[in-house]
């Protein structure tokens, strides 16, 4: 529970970003935020005020938060009444409503980060951070200090990146296997959504009970979930997107986070630049996910600390074999 608390002190720390305009009188050029409701007072959109920010004071925005389509529509449409240039959603759950309203707004820039859009539209920007580069460097940890050989994964159904999540945590345990010279068991479970602490908790010690010792999560309520069970049970965990440490709790073994802020830079001027993708893709390179810092008194000790940050210089350098489906998995098998 102590994690929890932790946790959300820090969001409460973030909040007030939430409701933060850089509304100047030299403004001129908008932009809408808008968020969800999987997490309260998501830092995800503190980081990404952080951005628009840095752009000085010719730039001025406003956050916003729906549940559904039909509110991110009314949302935008009253945006767009107001002369907004730009429209940043903070997730997938967006894309519905950013595709109707790129259509019949041509003239306005929309951006939903974390996540993929087809078919792609001159004015819509969807960004994608490589969550399986994360997941790799999860596999690859988990399978350097498992001392049962029986490692998890959850993640959450609706996550339209499920995949480059689990394959990505797939490759990097076989890496750290064939390193090793040993076979390393995986077990994976899906949870039903991103809020539900218990349902988290009740899972991950389902898999603790059958012998795993460490459990790669995906991140939200349900993260905390598991994050706790890790704690009580005496195993580890490893976290996506909720930037935490040892610190929390000695439990957490590491996490690796997107940075809303960086993808935010450069999707800010990505999105003008009509050469650019309409879907780019964000990761190690591009210094839009970042590891933990080490902690003497985590799990993760110094020396496979550093191994992982050589495993992270070789996906920088393009060097890593990382499967981001069922089909790339085979073949990263076969070779």
């Amino acid at each position: 529970m102590k994690n929890k608390i932790k946790y959300l002190a820090v969001l409460l720390s973030l909040s007030l970003l939430l409701t933060a305009c850089s509304f100047g009188d030299k403004a001129s050029h908008k932009i809408g935020v808008l968020s969800d409701n999987r997490i309260d007072n998501d830092p995800r959109i503190g980081q990404i005020s952080q951005s628009i920010e840095a752009l000085g004071d010719s730039y001025s925005y406003t956050t916003h938060k729906g549940n559904k389509d039909r509110d991110y529509m009314s949302i935008i449409e009253r945006l767009i009444k107001k002369d907004y240039r730009t429209i940043i959603g903070s997730s997938f759950i967006h894309n519905t409503a950013f595709e109707n309203m790129a259509d019949q707004n041509e003239q306005v820039n929309f951006i939903v980060l974390d996540s993929v859009i087809d078919p792609e539209r001159e004015n819509l920007l969807s960004v994608r951070f490589k969550s399986e580069e994360a997941a790799f460097i999860a596999g690859y940890a988990a399978g350097l200090k498992t001392k049962s050989n029986m490692v998890g994964f959850i993640g959450v159904k609706s996550d339209l990146l499920n995949d480059y999540h689990e394959y990505g945590f797939k490759s990097g345990i076989l890496a750290a296997a064939e390193e090793l010279n040993k076979q390393i068991a995986l077990k994976t479970e899906y949870l039903e959504k991103y809020s539900d602490f218990s349902q988290g908790q009740a899972k991950a010690k389902d898999l603790y009970e059958i012998g795993i010792d460490i459990i790669y999560h995906t991140g939200g309520e349900s993260g905390l979930g598991v994050d706790e069970a890790a704690e009580d049970m005496s195993r580890f965990s490893i976290s996506y997107g909720l930037n935490e440490t040892s610190k929390d709790s000695p439990h957490i073994m590491m996490s690796i986070s997107p940075d809303y802020k960086m993808s935010t830079d450069q999707a800010l001027r990505d999105v003008t630049n009509k050469d650019a993708k309409r879907k780019a893709a964000y990761g190690f390179a591009e210094n839009s996910l970042s590891l933990n810092p080490y902690i003497e008194e985590s799990y993760l000790d110094q020396e496979t600390y550093n191994k992982i940050l050589s495993k992270i210089e070789e996906i920088k350098a393009g060097k890593a074999k990382i499967a981001f489906n069922e089909e790339s998995y085979k073949n990263l098998l076969e070779k």
